[in-house]
Formats: C-alpha cells, structure tokens, sequence
C-alpha cells in the first residue's frame, strides 16, 4: 500500500488491482456517492468467476436447496438476503462468515443459503418448498431496505412497515413450525441503511421491538446497537460500501452484535470460553464517566447502567477495553479483521 501524503489519495493494491483511496481511506466512487443514491450494481459473472473458490463461493449458492438429510453433528442455518451472504466485505467474508468460524469451537457447521436482492416475500414463497427441520438453529436475516423503505415516503411508510411486519412474522411462523422444539430460531433485526432519514429510523426501531416480541422467536439480534449504528440509522464513516451494504468493517461490527451463546445450538455444549474480539467506531471512543478504564458503548455515559450506578458492570457491559477501541472504523484492514484480530 501506498502512503498518503497531505490527504491526497494513497495507491492500494485489492486483488491484483491498483485501487486509489482518498484521505479517509474510502475508494472515490464511494466517497462521492451522494446521500440516498443506489447501491452498486451486483457482481458481474466475470467477477463471480474470480472469486470462485472464495468465501464467495461458499456462501452464495443460493441456487442449491436447503440440505435436508441429517447429519451426525450440529448444524446451524443462515438465510436472508444478501448481507447475510457476506456482500460488502472482501471475499464476502461477512458477519456470517465470523459467525460459522466462531461456531467451529463447538463443531458447530454453519449453511448459508442466503439469497441477495431478496425480501419478505421471496422467502414466504421459498420456504413452502423448503426443509429446515434437520437444523439446530436457523438464523433468519431480512432487510427493510429491499423492501423499498429507504425510497419511500408519506403513507408509503407506513404500508412497507406493515408489509414487512406481517411477512416476517408469516415467515417466522412457517419456520417454527418446522423446527424441532429444542432447536432455536434466532432472527437478524433491522439495520442501517445510508439512505435512511429520521422517519425511516423510526419504524427501523418500531419493527426492532415488535420482533422482540414474538414467542416464536428465541433471539433477535440487535443489529442497530451504537457499534453498528451512528445514531441516525447510517453506518458510521467508513464502514459502508455503499447504502445498503457494510464493508468488511462494517461486518465485522454487525458480528459484535451478535451473542454467540445464544445463537449456538442447546446441543453444543457449555458457553464459549473467550470473548468475541471488540472493534468499536472511533466515534465511541471515549472513557466511562467512573475511570473504571472501558469505552462508553450503549450508555450515554458510562459503559453500563450499573457501572452508573454504584461502579459494578452488568450483564449488559460489553466491557470494551479503550485500548482494544480501534483508531478509526476506516484504519481496520481487511486481511486483519479476516483473521479476527485487534486493530
């Protein structure tokens, strides 16, 4: 990589490919991308064949059916659309792909059968020919925004929140009703979109906590929690490649989200013995109010309600070291959130 002098663009190398990126580390056509403007167009099949063997070619094949025979070990399941396939990050090594590597400590084998560009109604109609009863949890990860909400206004609000609303739950039901009683189904929540405005982010929220409330449901991921979410629905500074989709960063911080113990099947065993690395937004970096030495995250400011409180950490505390918050979302490379590591 080339070294940026004064701000001016730094030369990259991605793939074999000479990238120029400007000052914050962001390629010029995403940098320029006006607010509301359309995501990029999907992978040509030039490109699908170049990243054949890739994580890409792992986790889009959406055309093959979900397996359906049993297996002699633990399976877990992901569908959605295509951030659940990984798309953003390089490689397609997404929030799911950190996910089926975490799962590998308890033998756990994640199948993605994600599709992209696909919405609520796509996987009402899928899911009628679809088997998921041999998996021991099912992850389920939809997007408001390919339900047009980042597009729409006036009543037209209101009409996708609805539509969404009630085909998730349709969908949750079909799903539950399929699954054995001990397996789980967990559902990934809403989460942000560059284009979203204040009223959008609303019914985001409104839908977050309805979907809380299904007894169908065994988990919901909170994918708007402030390392993923800039607090107006977008997500932070570098940390997107275009509106609808994170980066390899912005995935990594969607997988912080995600509580592995209960995503894991009953059947794996005990919890997981180490916690998940922290990447937190520069944005976030700064000390709880009691010294106690961690970031504040959720909390306005302290790292918890009951560090506030009477200085103890919560169940809730993510205790986020400040030397474990990384520089800048923008300053996390791809090849080191790739391994898992610190920034």
């Amino acid at each position: 990589m080339g070294a940026s002098i004064c701000g001016a663009p730094r030369e990259e190398t991605n793939d074999g490919e000479k990238v120029y990126l400007d000052e914050r580390g962001l390629p010029p056509e995403q940098a320029a991308r006006p607010a509301g403007a359309p995501p990029t167009a999907p992978p040509t099949a030039e490109e699908e064949e170049q990243n054949a063997g890739s994580w890409w070619d792992y986790f889009t094949k959406n055309s093959l059916p979900i397996p359906t025979e049993p297996a002699d070990h633990d399976r877990l399941l992901v569908i959605g659309s295509s951030v659940s396939t990984g798309e953003g990050a390089k490689n397609k090594y997404g929030w799911s792909a950190h996910l089926a590597a975490a799962m590998e400590q308890k033998a756990v084998e994640v199948v993605n059968r994600g599709a992209g560009g696909t919405s609520v109604k796509y996987w009402n109609s899928r899911l009628d020919g679809e088997d998921v009863s041999q998996f021991q949890t099912v992850v389920m990860s939809l997007s408001c925004g390919n339900e047009g909400l980042a597009r729409a206004s006036g009543d037209a609000i209101e009409t996708i929140e609805q539509h969404y609303i009630n085909g998730l739950l349709t969908i949750t039901q079909k799903l539950r009703q399929q699954l054995k009683p001990t397996a789980r189904l967990v559902l990934g929540g809403p989460y942000p979109n560059g284009g979203y405005t204040t009223e959008h982010l609303a019914v985001v929220q409104r839908v977050l906590e309805t979907m809380k409330t299904w007894k169908e449901v065994d988990y919901v991921i909170d994918f708007m929690q402030p390392v993923v979410n800039d607090g107006s629905g977008h997500w932070h500074e570098g940390a997107w490649r275009d509106n609808g989709h994170p980066n390899s960063v912005g995935h990594h911080q969607m997988f912080q989200c995600i509580d592995l113990d209960m995503v894991k099947p009953y059947s794996s065993g005990c919890g997981f013995e180490t916690e998940k690395t922290k990447t937190t937004p520069a944005s976030l970096a700064k000390p709880c109010a009691s010294g106690c030495g961690f970031a504040v995250t959720w909390h306005k400011t302290h790292c918890c309600a009951a560090c506030a409180k009477n200085g103890t950490h919560g169940p809730r505390c993510q205790k986020i070291s400040l030397d474990m918050v990384i520089a800048s979302p923008a300053a996390a490379t791809d090849d080191a959130i790739q391994a898992g590591g610190t920034e």
